[in-house]
């Protein structure tokens, strides 16, 4: 009985929330025209809680864990020849994100957003199976693994499309880069401490190389949560407001003046992930 009063409890929270989320986003025309991407980040963060869990009331699915496909890593100039297989790797801690700055350019022309945020950490976990040698070292193990991207700052920009009484996001394309990173495999060498310290050491100090093979998959399921969620949030936006907003740019408190925190001057260093443009201030800028 309990039990049942718990998940009916769940289900009505849930239900309500989801209604307050679509009222703030429909308010935001009325209370917020000026700012509307700071409204659009307060209406973000109210659900954030819930959104590891997803919130089906929105079309939201369970955010966490996130599943990367199959990774494999191969470093094969001597002396270091290695081959690793990650396998049901999953991903948590994305739903933690703080958005740090969020641009909407719409114009007869350039019709764009630009979203910056910062990830405390991402955790991956899953097995792994290894082979190869460094140095004279032959190396193997098969087993566990978990890794740990510390400091994740995504940025990135997506097209925004008219569609039926609404708008889309397309083209989304986010990157990332991390401050550090780290790596522990169960079972290397069957457990031997020294050779397995060995190991570690070199995929610890070379992570980087083992994070260009896991970032498209990491960046695809970013995309995909990105999209996902704007998506929701521009079906619900009146379709007029873009095109009825104000001249004139706003700026979000602090956020680009925070050394901490400055995401604007740090863009993930991928060619194929341009940063928004140079100077343009977070919040809402309407061209022509």
């Amino acid at each position: 009985m309990i039990t049942r009063v718990v998940v009916v409890f769940l289900c009505c929270l849930a239900v309500a929330l989801a209604q307050e989320f679509t009222n703030n986003i429909r308010n935001c025309r009325n209370s917020h025209i000026d700012d509307i991407s700071i409204c659009l980040m307060k209406a973000i963060k109210n659900i954030q809680p819930e959104l590891a869990n997803g919130l089906p009331e929105l079309g939201i699915p369970r955010l966490e864990p996130l599943r990367l496909d199959d990774v494999v890593f191969r470093q094969s100039e001597p002396p270091v020849t290695i081959e690793a297989i990650y396998q049901n790797v999953l991903v948590t801690g994305l739903t933690n994100f703080d958005i740090k700055y969020l641009d909407i350019e719409y114009g007869p022309v350039n019709r764009r957003l630009g979203i910056g945020m910062v990830i405390p950490s991402l955790t991956l976990r899953g097995q792994y199976r290894i082979g190869g040698n460094i140095f004279l070292l032959p190396i193997e193990g098969e087993g566990d693994f978990i890794t740990i991207l510390d400091g994740v700052i995504a940025e990135g920009t997506a097209e925004i499309v008219p569609r039926g009484d609404g708008y889309e996001m397309e083209n989304v394309n986010i990157g990332f880069k991390i401050r550090s990173m780290k790596s522990k495999m169960d079972n290397l060498f069957q457990g031997n401490k020294i050779l397995s310290d060995t190991v570690h050491h070199f995929l610890n100090e070379n992570g980087q190389l083992v994070l260009d093979e896991v970032r498209p998959g990491i960046s695809n399921q970013l995309n995909g949560f990105i999209a996902e969620l704007f998506n929701i949030m521009f079906k619900i936006l009146p379709k007029d407001i873009l095109e009825t907003l104000p001249q004139g740019t706003r700026s979000l408190k602090d956020t680009r003046n925070n050394p901490a925190t400055n995401t604007r001057n740090n863009p993930p260093r991928n060619r194929n992930n341009p940063p928004p443009a140079a100077g343009a201030a977070a919040g809402i800028r309407r061209t022509g």
